[in-house]
């Protein structure tokens, strides 16, 4: 509400600034005596008065500023699937998908605060509509931007990066095999995914040092459960810790080097490696990416190890 009364007093005050700045003009004065919206005396006080100096407005705080934003990506699907003896008459897949749908409301608030609401629609393994990240913000110019929500950690470059700035058409086999699992689909487990980083609720810091070739790096403490708003009744007394590191190159003029570590310890995490048991998973992700001009390449390892 501070903000709403702040824009109101402004535009009151430019309003009630504007007659007086063009009162201040003798042509104008002299009209206004003629009309006996002034007198004289008062006219010739106006013009002693004058000043050069353009009319000041102080203490108005900084306004509110929304974006809101998003993407949309449709695509043409052909798949033809001979049988097999698990399923001897698999039908074929033709026709046209929305493959992602995309709302992003951003926030950005005086004194470093901020917030956003990223809702999207998917018709991949969830084929529903869910919460893609909701989070408040604040941001220092030394320390760096602490965060509080939802929203997806920094493990698996390929997951955590938007599926707007990815190259290729889906994310790999292998990403998707770490980073989903049992929220996905629902609450049993279904697959097994490992179910490994990917969105949490937790507590988040990202920090960035140097301008030409910053070094970046991150710690994130969040709940046990993969992609979930809450936590799981089994897995209420853990807690995830996320952390990572990454520098930047130029080596050359116009090439852009990028190598960097993430690390992730999960307990208790929803895989599906003993079925319906959870179990305590680390996992390591060292990865490399070059962008020459228009050109990106990236490359990454993902490791880890399950204790059950």
């Amino acid at each position: 509400m501070k903000k709403h009364f702040s824009v109101a007093s402004f535009i009151f005050a430019a309003v009630a600034l504007m007659p007086m700045a063009q009162a201040q003009d003798p042509g104008t004065l002299d009209l206004l005596v003629r009309k006996g919206v002034v007198t004289q005396t008062e006219r010739d006080q106006i013009l002693a008065t004058k000043s050069d100096k353009p009319a000041e407005i102080t203490g108005v705080a900084d306004a509110l500023k929304l974006t809101i934003s998003g993407y949309v990506q449709v695509q043409y699907n052909y798949l033809h699937m001979e049988g097999s003896s698990v399923n001897p008459s698999p039908s074929d897949t033709n026709g046209f998908e929305i493959r992602r749908a995309l709302v992003d409301f951003t926030a950005k608030m005086e004194n470093g605060w901020g917030a956003y609401v990223t809702f999207i629609s998917d018709a991949t393994y969830r084929t529903r509509d869910y919460l893609e990240r909701a989070a408040i913000t604040y941001t220092d110019a030394d320390y760096g931007c602490f965060t509080g929500g939802y929203r997806k950690v920094h493990f698996a470059v390929e997951e955590y990066s938007s599926g707007s700035d990815l190259p290729a058409i889906e994310r790999s086999i292998v990403t998707n095999y770490f980073t989903t699992g049992t929220a996905s689909g629902g609450p049993n487990i279904t697959d097994r995914r490992t179910g490994f980083a990917n969105r949490h609720v937790g507590l988040y810091w990202d920090g960035k040092f140097g301008s030409t070739e910053p070094f970046e790096c991150g710690f994130a403490v969040t709940n046990a459960y993969t992609d979930s708003i809450q936590y799981a009744s089994e897995f209420n007394d853990k807690v995830s810790l996320w952390a990572y590191g990454q520098q930047t190159f130029r080596p050359i003029e116009g090439a852009v080097l990028t190598a960097g570590l993430n690390f992730g310890w999960q307990p208790t995490d929803n895989t599906a490696v003993v079925p319906g048991e959870g179990a305590d998973m680390l996992g390591w992700n060292p990865f490399i990416s070059a962008r020459i001009g228009s050109a990106t390449f990236m490359a990454e390892y993902i490791g880890s190890w399950i204790h059950n």
